[in-house]
């Protein structure tokens, strides 16, 4: 049953490799790499995108206050400004 260990991508060891299947294999190598690559960007963009949307709900309400005291602080201003006069 030694004919029926595989080697390399599905090639037996007494089938010569020629250079069109080391091309095909090394061709298949790249592609499954990139594919690997390009499932951890995509993991790592939905990562980053959870972290964002965490980071501006954390940021809206400490706008909002600002906006508050901004308005209330301007009021103030206002009302002395109308007080001079």
């Amino acid at each position: 049953m030694a004919s029926d260990v595989r080697v390399c991508c599905g090639y037996n060891k007494q089938e010569k490799l020629t250079k069109q299947a080391l091309m095909e294999l090394a061709l298949n190598e790249q592609l499954r790499e990139r594919q690997e690559m390009e499932k951890k960007l995509q993991k790592l963009a939905k990562q980053m995108d959870y972290l964002e949307r965490a980071k501006r709900e954390e940021a809206a309400p400490l706008i909002e206050a600002t906006y508050q005291q901004r308005l209330v602080e301007e009021k103030i201003l206002h009302e002395r400004e109308q007080q001079v006069m």
